[in-house]
């Protein structure tokens, strides 16, 4: 992978709980790390029947550093302002690639 690829601007973020200061727990969305990443277009599908939209699938690839947290399916991915869900999550449990790379599919309004 050559790292002049990675240009795009990334933010990764995540639905963590909290406690409001009435006590009551709530959901709110965390902003967890920006870095940069190679993206790479592997699907651009039309679906629905009433509605059309169009579903991209794209493989993510960034650098792996041991200050960030590796990224799991409950988080979601921010590129040029459209929201990515995370579908296969990098396997790097030994911490021994270089790179991870995984893919993400655009999410439906």
């Amino acid at each position: 992978m050559r790292i002049g690829l990675m240009r795009t601007r990334c933010e990764f973020w995540d639905v963590v709980k909290a406690v409001n200061e009435y006590g009551i727990e709530e959901e709110e969305k965390k902003l967890l790390y920006k870095c940069p990443v190679a993206i790479k277009e592997l699907a651009a599908e039309i679906t629905g029947d009433t509605t059309r939209s169009i579903l991209n699938t794209v493989q993510v690839t960034m650098r792996f550093s041991r200050a960030m947290k590796n990224p799991t399916s409950s988080m979601y991915l921010v590129l040029d302002g459209i929201e990515y869900d995370i579908l296969t999550p990098p396997n790097n449990h030994w911490r021994l690639n270089k790179y991870l790379t995984f893919n993400a599919v655009m999410r439906n309004k």
